[in-house]
Parts: structure tokens; C-alpha cells; sequence
């Protein structure tokens, strides 16, 4: 699922301290082929039986498809939305990553005055952190 929607409005935090999402409106079911990458090891390393330090294989599952559809809120949407070229899931971690900075800020980063100055925000300005 690309959810496509994260912002403070749609988490709830139960009784028992446990996050729920709501408003499933806009998400967007996807496939994925699930992959487990094993990282290559050397000829050298091969022959050592001793294993300590070896990188753990890698599990992926990222959807197989994109979508063009331009849905969301307009201070969590990603750069991807706004310019049309099609996103996947990673939409979502940039959500994240805005509601993130929300909770630690108390405001949003790209914030205009207007829609489209927001926009232009998410897709030119550099993100900045409040000194302390």
C-alpha cells in the first residue's frame, strides 16, 4: 500500500500506545516482487570460515508500479507529486520525514503563503533546521 497521505490529522494513538492510521481515501494498492539481496564477498573472505563481520543479506520489497495520480496535503506532498514524474512508495518516507519535523519543530518546512509557493518550496529550497 503507497498510503500517499501522512499527516498529524491521520495518526491516532490509541489507549494502549499504539499508532493507528485513518483515512485510507487516497492510498493506493501496489504489488511488489519481495527480494533478498545478498551482498558479494570476496574470493579471500569465501575461504575464511570465520563469518564475523559479514554483511547480513538485504531484504527489499518495493512496489513494482508508480503512480501519476497528484493526491495528497499539500505540505507533506513530495517533489515526485508535484513534478509529475510519477512516484512509488517513497512518497511516504518523505511524509515521514515532514510529520517528523512537525513534531520536533512544531511546523512544517516548505510552508508558503500560497499552495503554489508551497509547492515551489518542496521543489527548490533547501531544508533548514531552527538553531537552537
Amino acid at each position: 500500500i503507497i498510503y500517499r497521505d501522512l499527516k498529524p490529522e491521520n495518526v491516532l494513538i490509541q489507549s494502549t500506545g499504539h499508532v493507528a492510521l485513518t483515512d485510507f481515501d487516497l492510498s493506493c494498492l501496489t504489488c511488489c516482487s519481495p527480494q533478498l539481496l545478498v551482498p558479494e564477498t570476496s574470493d579471500k573472505k569465501k575461504k575464511r570460515k570465520n563469518k564475523k563481520g559479514q554483511q547480513p543479506p538485504i531484504f527489499m520489497a518495493e512496489p513494482v508500479r508508480a503512480s501519476n495520480s497528484f493526491v495528497g496535503t499539500e505540505e507533506y506532498i513530495a517533489p515526485e507529486i508535484i513534478s509529475g514524474v510519477g512516484h512509488s512508495s517513497a512518497v511516504d518516507w518523505w511524509a515521514f520525514g515532514i510529520l517528523l519535523y512537525e513534531m520536533f519543530y512544531g511546523y512544517t518546512p516548505f510552508r508558503g503563503k500560497t499552495r503554489q509557493r508551497t509547492f515551489a518550496n518542496v521543489l527548490h529550497k533547501d531544508l533548514k533546521f531552527p538553531s537552537s
